[in-house]
């Protein structure tokens, strides 16, 4: 049932108790959300996003539709709703065509509900059926620079979320977040989902209690023994490669550290005993690549480590906001430069590679499938993707898997993915330029930061390299 839009603080107080407080900015977010405003809100990890998200569904009432690409984050948070005594579901490709009707009729006869899901589940015929009709009054994007083609994390579902909107009978109220976006994301975001008017909330880059450091090395001996120093606490380091991510936890290990690695080639079962590992032992270490990281939540790491420089200053802030989000003490973030070191490259594409894919497309393989077959990375795939979603010539597909709608790749196809891969190029060498200014600045580092990400300028953090 729909609450008046200042019913939040009843709300708050009967599902997370009576001395519960939302912090500063949380309060202008959820009023604005339960007012019917679009919201884009940008806060660092930690900062209490779904709180906003979840307090703002309950007052609005009906259905909040919660698109998330973290699978283990959507078990957490629906679980912590079900304790609550609310009703909540994630809706998966684990589910039997049987158990996703059951969900449905369910929706159907509740008063109140959250369904959480991936972006991909959202393209189901059957969900657009359902939802044409009885659309949610909060839809919710999280990590949404997912959403942005001017980044690495780019999914590209995400992009059809906005398209989808316009067969629902009624438009619901847009709550957007993710922890960093440059103006041009931001851009990017508001104009793929047509987001109307949106309150824009931006937050600190980085918490205060995070120090930075970045760490010249002359040679490699001396970057492995700042390595070794370094480590203090529970330990998050940052490899490149998943060969690096295995060599670097052997040799670790070999020093006496209680280290394990992650990485997107390990099996589930071992990516599942290093997480247990890193979040149950408070001395752990943990080698990943960027596999482990949005969702991550882990309240007391101590030290993020990068091993290998970052690709860009997005993707450095948010791997070293993974540390210290219990704000209980201070975390350290620090960077071991190597002389001579540049941050991750560009892979270019082999000639034939689009027709290959294409093909593979073609037979019903899966993302996933498509990647393991031909080693793409993630950069590689989403460049031959993204022009072909704007041109309407692949559908996205539940499970990942998308619908080619010509029979053939045409020439004209394959121009336009290396019309885009040259885009991306540019784009990625901007990014390159802004992180080595980032790393030869003599000025306070978090400064730096705010000025990439335009954020309101602090006064000298005196915690980073620069300002000791």
């Amino acid at each position: 049932m729909f609450l008046q839009a200042k019913a939040w603080p009843t709300v708050l107080a009967r599902y997370w108790g009576k001395e519960f407080q939302l912090r500063s900015h949380q309060q202008p977010i959820v009023e604005n959300l339960t007012e019917k405003r679009d919201v884009l809100a940008l806060l660092p990890t930690g900062e209490g996003k779904t709180l906003c998200f979840q307090l703002a569904g309950l007052v609005l009432g009906g259905l909040t539709l919660v698109v998330s690409p973290l699978l283990a984050l959507i078990q957490e948070q629906v679980e912590d709703l079900q304790a609550k005594g609310l009703p909540a579901w994630q809706l998966s490709s684990q589910l039997s065509p049987e158990q996703r009707r059951k969900l449905l009729t369910a929706l159907t006869n509740t008063a109140q509900a959250f369904l959480y899901l991936s972006p991909e589940q959202l393209q189901g015929a059957a969900l657009q059926t359902f939802l044409a009709e009885l659309p949610p009054r909060l839809l919710v994007i999280d990590e949404a620079h997912c959403i942005s083609q001017w980044g690495r994390s780019f999914r590209p579902a995400y992009r059809e979320i906005g398209s989808l909107l316009s067969s629902w009978k009624q438009r619901p109220v847009l709550g957007v977040f993710t922890a960093t976006a440059p103006p041009q994301v931001q851009a990017d975001i508001s104009q793929v989902l047509g987001l109307k008017a949106p309150k824009l909330f931006q937050g600190s880059v980085l918490r205060d209690n995070i120090a930075i450091r970045i760490q010249r090395c002359w040679t490699p001996r001396s970057k492995r023994k700042a390595l070794l120093a370094g480590i203090q606490g529970k330990t998050l380091i940052y490899a490149r490669s998943r060969q690096a991510t295995e060599e670097l936890a052997q040799a670790l290990r070999e020093k006496g550290f209680p280290a394990s690695f992650y990485h997107a080639g390990a099996s589930l079962t071992q990516r599942q005993a290093a997480y247990q590992h890193f979040r149950s032992e408070p001395l752990a270490v943990l080698v990943a690549t960027t596999a482990f990281g949005m969702g991550v939540d882990i309240p007391d790491i101590a030290t993020v480590i990068h091993w290998h420089l970052p690709e860009s200053l997005d993707a450095y802030v948010q791997e070293i906001g993974r540390g210290g989000r219990n704000r209980k003490f201070q975390a350290q973030a620090l960077a071991l430069w190597l002389w001579g070191e540049k941050g991750g490259g560009f892979n270019k594409l082999e000639a034939e590679l689009p027709k290959r894919v294409w093909q593979l497309l073609g037979k019903g393989l899966s993302l996933i499938e498509v990647q393991d077959r031909l080693d793409l990375s993630d950069q590689s795939l989403n460049t031959m993707l993204l022009p072909w979603l704007a041109q309407g010539w692949i559908q996205p597909l539940a499970g990942k898997r998308y619908r080619l709608n010509a029979e053939v790749l045409s020439r004209e196809m394959e121009w336009a993915v290396f019309r885009a891969e040259k885009q991306e190029q540019q784009f990625l060498r901007n990014q390159q330029a802004a992180f080595r200014r980032y790393l030869k600045t003599r000025r306070c580092r978090r400064e730096q930061l705010e000025r990439y990400f335009e954020v309101p300028l602090q006064p000298g953090c005196g915690l980073c390299d620069c300002c000791i």
